[in-house]
């Protein structure tokens, strides 16, 4: 839906490129699952746009994109026990969301298909505390922080 706007006063050639991108992302995995098909749609199209001459929107021309990488800060509030009553329903929140997220992607198997645990692993989602532990150190700080599922992801499947 966030891309509807994007599709309003556009060449009609836009029309054909994302019917083009729909098909070759929903047709591709039946050729072959070993490269990703919205990857094949964003190369193909590509090459179409560029060397076909088509004029269609891009970046670039909904306005100026940085030149710099952000600078690292800390944050500029107050440290007072207000404001701390204000962000903690948030804060909670965030931290169940954290320890609840590796529960939820890990696959059902078990007991005796799990591996033994020797306490670096968390007892929700037998997945190593680290990443985890990493959220909360780094959660005070505007960056992102990494997230399990890189390293689940290639092990479920």
């Amino acid at each position: 839906m966030a891309q509807l706007p994007q599709l309003i006063h556009v060449p009609p050639v836009t029309y054909l490129l994302v019917a083009g991108a729909l098909a070759i992302i929903y047709l591709f995995p039946r050729l072959t699952k070993m490269v990703p098909s919205p990857l094949v749609a964003i190369i193909v199209l590509t090459i179409i746009t560029v060397y076909g001459g088509i004029h269609v929107n891009t970046v670039g021309d909904m306005g100026k994109l940085p030149t710099s990488l952000p600078t690292f800060h800390f944050p500029q509030v107050p440290l007072t026990l207000e404001t701390l009553r204000i962000i903690l329903p948030f804060s909670l929140t965030m931290a169940a969301v954290g320890l609840l997220d590796p529960a939820s992607r890990t696959k059902s198997r078990p007991r005796s298909a799990r591996p033994a645990t020797d306490g670096t692993m968390s007892a929700l989602s037998q997945t190593p505390i680290q990443p985890s532990s990493a959220k909360v150190v780094l959660g005070r700080y505007p960056i992102r922080t990494p997230s399990p599922l890189l390293g689940i992801s290639r092990q479920d499947f």
